[in-house]
């Protein structure tokens, strides 16, 4: 009898909280830029900092307020060139992986909220290097890295959602900002 009276009253306690919760997916893509100043500092003629991101991920929001995402997301590519009396050489970077962390929603109207998040970010790098067209160089790298970031959202139906967002991934130091738009859907 006791471990009846127990369930129940755990299951009501926890019915406000389930009755908000909502599994959601959401498709973003965006712009990714890496800083490569230090390239140029030590001779790059041209860097490429900027290249396509996008994500896929989906969660669950326990509360209205907080909730857990997971996903993949591509960074795209940067790359510095030089030229010398030697010919020309190219590095490039290429950089993906899964994300999970947190993700909040505050409201400021009933459809438009603030979407904070921060996590790990578990990636994958390529790195290559190139001298007149001849692979020099191909290496791999990985981490487990935080991620944060911010953005604005904003409530088209019950179940979709539209936002630009911000965020911020430090890859062994190098910072990799992105910005991008982003939709979703709950279920």
């Amino acid at each position: 009898m006791r471990v009846r009276l127990l369930a129940a009253t755990a299951v009501l306690a926890l019915a406000p909280l389930l009755a908000h919760a909502q599994a959601f997916v959401e498709l973003g893509i965006g712009q990714s830029s890496v800083d490569l100043d230090d390239l140029t500092a030590l001779g790059a003629t041209s860097t490429d900092e900027k290249d396509t991101t996008f994500a896929i991920s989906g969660g669950y929001m326990f509360h209205p307020n907080i909730g857990a995402e997971i996903g993949y997301r591509d960074l795209g590519e940067a790359s510095a060139t030089v030229v010398g009396p030697g010919g020309t050489g190219v590095v490039t970077a290429e950089v993906s992986g899964f994300f999970f962390g947190l993700v909040g929603r505050l409201p400021v109207t009933e459809r438009f909220s603030i979407v904070p998040r921060f996590g790990l970010y578990m990636w994958d790098g390529d790195i290559t290097g190139t001298v007149n067209g001849a692979t020099v160089l191909s290496e791999s790298d990985d981490g487990t890295d935080p991620y944060f970031g911010i953005g604005a959202q904003y409530q088209v139906t019950p179940q979709m959602h539209v936002g630009a967002h911000f965020a911020r991934f430090d890859l062994d130091g190098d910072d990799v900002d992105v910005i991008e738009l982003k939709v979703g859907f709950r279920f």
